[in-house]
């Protein structure tokens, strides 16, 4: 089933404002990390639900770039639209973000689908993380809407498309 239907991102906010259903969530996913190597998405995923995870990435790309990509995904739906409703859905659900401190950052606003996975995979492999005393080998951190003005991002790019795309991490060592 597509994740990204507007039935579904509606009803999310809904559905997760229940702490119950939450914890619920949580525990499955907890239970799926522990069965071994497996790719879990979400804004507290790192910090909340698998804190000891080998590999944790934090993806993020300039706001508009976001609204882009969701629109190739969604048709009907105009990009300022979605970037609008993307704005507050994050606004909304800030305090249930929580950022790793260990957990790699990737700025995918300039990088294709296949340049992220190349870059996950790396991190797979290596059992990279900045907790893993490698972290001087990254870039400083740098706020999300730090952009490069005057460049084109790439096609679409969506997570959904990376979970899709990335069947070769189960079989990587060090991906709960």
């Amino acid at each position: 089933a597509e994740i990204r239907q507007p039935e579904i991102d509606s009803s999310v906010p809904t559905v997760a404002r229940h702490e119950e259903v939450r914890e619920v969530m949580r525990d499955r996913q907890r239970a799926l990390g522990e069965q071994g190597d497996s790719v879990i998405e979400g804004r507290d995923i790192g910090v909340v639900v698998a804190p000891h995870a080998d590999v944790k990435v934090w993806l993020y790309a300039d706001p508009q770039v976001r609204a882009s990509r969701r629109h190739a995904e969604r048709d009907g739906i105009e990009v300022e639209e979605l970037a609008d409703e993307m704005r507050r859905r994050d606004a909304r659900d800030a305090g249930n973000t929580h950022r790793a401190d260990d957990a790699v950052e990737i700025d995918t606003t300039f990088l294709s689908l296949e340049q992220v996975i190349d870059r996950i995979e790396g991190l797979v492999a290596t059992g990279f993380s900045r907790s893993s005393g490698l972290a001087s080998a990254l870039p400083p951190r740098r706020p999300a809407s730090a952009g490069r003005p005057g460049l084109t991002p790439p096609p679409a790019l969506s997570l959904p498309d990376i979970l899709h795309s990335l069947p070769k991490l189960a079989t990587l060592a060090g991906c709960h």
